[in-house]
């Protein structure tokens, strides 16, 4: 009697032990998917950093990155093709940011803010006839309708 009554003891220990540790691993993983929402935050806060310090590096890089869809036609064919290449770099941390999204690794509410950035980026630089040059670097179907409707001027609220 005297040994059933421990194994019974014993056994609402073990559950209770078991529990307990279900508890904790689940407290783990919380913690662990929030250090990296904020690690792929910084990584694309990194990134733009990045870009920004080379242009600012170079006072020629400068003036070219100032020049917007408008005013495109201005450029000589060496400075296009150095404000083609800023903004398919622009474009790939968009990406990047609509992977993160897509795998659940950065907030709503923080990939909101960044979809309306890029969106307002791409209105402000990109002409639709670079996009068609250059939408071959980019496999992401999400990607080609967020950037195909930001330059048709569609809202960001509107964009999938």
């Amino acid at each position: 009697m005297q040994r059933e009554k421990r194994r019974e003891i014993l056994e609402a220990v073990g559950i209770v032990a078991v529990v307990a540790s279900l508890v904790f691993l689940a407290w783990e993983i919380r913690q662990n998917t929030a250090v990296i929402s904020g690690q792929s935050v910084n990584e694309l806060y990194d990134a733009i950093r990045e870009i920004d310090l080379i242009i600012l590096a170079d006072g020629e890089l400068i003036r070219i990155t100032e020049h917007t869809a408008d005013t495109v036609a201005e450029l000589t064919p060496v400075e296009r093709r150095q404000y083609v290449h800023y903004l398919a770099l622009m474009i790939e941390v968009w990406e990047r940011a609509i992977a993160r999204e897509t795998d659940g690794l950065i907030d709503p509410e923080n990939v909101a803010g960044w979809h309306i950035y890029f969106e307002d980026f791409i209105r402000r630089h990109l002409t639709q006839e670079i996009w068609q040059d250059i939408r071959w670097n980019w496999k992401d179907p999400a990607l080609h309708r967020r950037v195909d409707a930001a330059l048709a001027g569609e809202p960001a609220s509107s964009n999938p």
